[in-house]
């Protein structure tokens, strides 16, 4: 499978997201927090995925950015299981991915906090067939 994260795997759309903030599940490893959505129906990319940090912790946008880049980077690399998983089993996910530490993390840090939610996702698409 390809390492890229194309433009049609960003989620996007002002219903789609508050559909997610309202109806998705919740999970919180250390400093990251995310809202998963699951749906019984299959679409093109089987996962899409929002990257967020507040503006209220990083003022400075240049902060922000780098830390969405660092998030962005964890997730392509190691997103390939979890698309495999989701696609065998004919769904489809939204999540929303929100970091919140009020300070900058290393990449390595990050990278293991997103594969631990990524494994963390295999195991609840398994409990809620």
């Amino acid at each position: 499978m390809k390492q890229s994260f194309t433009k049609e795997e960003r989620l996007t759309g002002k219903r789609t997201i508050e559909a997610l903030v309202n109806k998705g599940k919740r999970r919180r490893v250390d400093f990251i927090n995310t809202q998963s959505l699951i749906f019984d129906i299959s679409r093109t990319p089987p996962i899409k995925v929002l990257f967020a940090v507040p503006k209220r912790k990083f003022s400075r946008a240049v902060d922000r950015n780098l830390l969405k880049r660092r998030m962005r980077e964890a997730y392509r690399k190691n997103k390939n299981n979890l698309i495999e998983h989701v696609t065998n089993c004919n769904k489809c996910m939204d999540i929303m991915i929100v970091y919140s530490s009020s300070e900058i993390k290393e990449y390595l840090e990050i990278e293991n906090k997103i594969i631990l939610l990524l494994k963390g996702f295999l195991d609840l698409d398994e409990r809620n067939p």
